[in-house]
């Protein structure tokens, strides 16, 4: 039988990525090139962002980066529930250099937030990076269109742009605007965070990645709750008639252990726990999620997932691990990492995953040992105004982290 092909958010069958190396880097081979005039709109009608499903789908295609968390599947839900009032994304619009009367090509999305006398790229509390989907032909002009709208009105003097991966063409082609337009930034944070990239096998992974003594001691675990009962890790894409149930049982684990003690956890918050209802349901649709969990005797004590990126297959990013606090001794969630490995190397796996943690996380760095760096920028318009505020910046933000400390 043949699979059904997968489906975006709004039931659109996705096109089939092309390789990394095969994208239009230099744009001459793309039909839809761009043309140099490049139009900017914020558009705050989520349903507008729907009916431009085809355009967006294109746009991740060709890409210069991925971000699973500015794709259909989780950002419209993101905007749906966890938005308000001045959020919306900024679609960068031109018309085909080679068919000028042709439609609009979707150029760059950038979700943003309109506060106060700033604009800032929006990412909700569930979004661990910040880089906008940009064609790899046109980030240069996405980002310099972009940039001018922000600053357009002159009471809106800074931007910030949070959580950026900074190797990659869309940082770097962000510092050479920076510097073409004499526009002064500051950088607020600048941290590196662990990611998982596939070696040849995973027994080479294991040898290369995890010291002797962190091998030694998730053994001991293991078999410490091999004497428990039945010890069994499933993996695999969840499909659209099998990812409620697993979503079930993640609120349930996640909200028994402190996050739902402390009232953090996605149950507890009803528009947190439909998005992510939402978000799983489309990603499944679109064979794009991936579940894994840690079962003692069929009961999961620690879980977490997979969002795959729809531009490359390979690409993922890790959200979440949910853990039954009655099984810490036996380290479970660690050992939920652990026994991942054999997974992502194995036919259906995955190369590259961003492990969206804290810097320092005494867990995943133990066993990933690949580092990406993130950034967190503060740019100015260029007025006398904007550079002052930048300059302020530092000396206020420090005053402010002092102030919590001693509270």
């Amino acid at each position: 039988m043949t699979p059904a092909a997968p489906r975006g958010a709004d039931g659109a069958p996705l096109a089939k990525a092309p390789a990394k190396g095969g994208r239009s880097a230099g744009g001459n081979a793309a039909n839809d090139l761009p043309g140099e005039s490049l139009e900017a709109e914020l558009i705050v009608d989520v349903g507008r962002l729907r009916e431009m499903g085809a355009q967006w789908r294109r746009l991740i295609e060709v890409a210069a980066e991925s971000n699973p968390f500015f794709e259909p599947e989780c950002l419209l839900p993101a905007l749906e529930r966890l938005g308000g009032n001045g959020i919306g994304a900024v679609a960068i619009t031109g018309r085909p250099r080679q068919h000028p009367e042709g439609d609009s090509v979707l150029v760059g999305l950038f979700p943003v937030q309109l506060t106060g006398n700033r604009t800032s790229l929006w990412l909700h509390r569930y979004t661990f990076l910040g880089t906008p989907h940009v064609r790899a032909d046109s980030v240069g002009p996405a980002w310099r269109r972009f940039l001018d709208w922000a600053f357009a009105e002159r009471r809106r003097g800074l931007l910030v742009l949070p959580k950026l991966s900074v190797a990659g063409p869309v940082f770097r082609s962000l510092l050479g605007e920076l510097r073409h337009g004499e526009r002064p930034h500051w950088v607020q944070d600048q941290h590196l965070r662990a990611t998982f990239e596939a070696r040849g096998t995973a027994d080479a992974f294991i040898e290369q990645a995890i010291s002797g003594k962190v091998r030694r001691n998730l053994r001991r675990s293991r078999r410490q709750l091999d004497a428990l009962g039945e010890v069994r890790f499933d993996a695999e894409r969840l499909s659209p008639t099998g990812v409620g149930a697993w979503v079930e049982e993640f609120l349930e684990l996640e909200g028994r252990g402190w996050k739902g003690a402390r009232g953090s956890a996605l149950a507890c918050d009803t528009n947190s726990k439909i998005w992510f209802e939402e978000t799983l349901a489309g990603l499944a649709a679109s064979g794009r999620l991936v579940g894994g969990a840690l079962r003692l005797n069929g009961k999961p004590i620690a879980m977490g997932c997979k969002f795959e990126s729809a531009d490359a297959a390979g690409e993922a990013v890790y959200f979440k691990t949910a853990y039954d606090e009655a099984y810490s001794e036996y380290s479970v969630g660690t050992l939920l990492q652990w026994e991942w490995i054999d997974w992502l190397h194995g036919p259906s796996g995955l190369r590259h995953v961003d492990s969206c943690a804290i810097p320092g996380h005494p867990m995943i760095e133990r066993i990933w040992d690949g580092q990406r760096m993130i950034q967190t920028l503060w740019v100015g318009s260029g007025t006398r105004a904007s550079r002052i505020a930048l300059g302020t910046l530092p000396m206020a933000r420090w005053l402010k982290s002092k102030r919590r400390r001693s509270t």
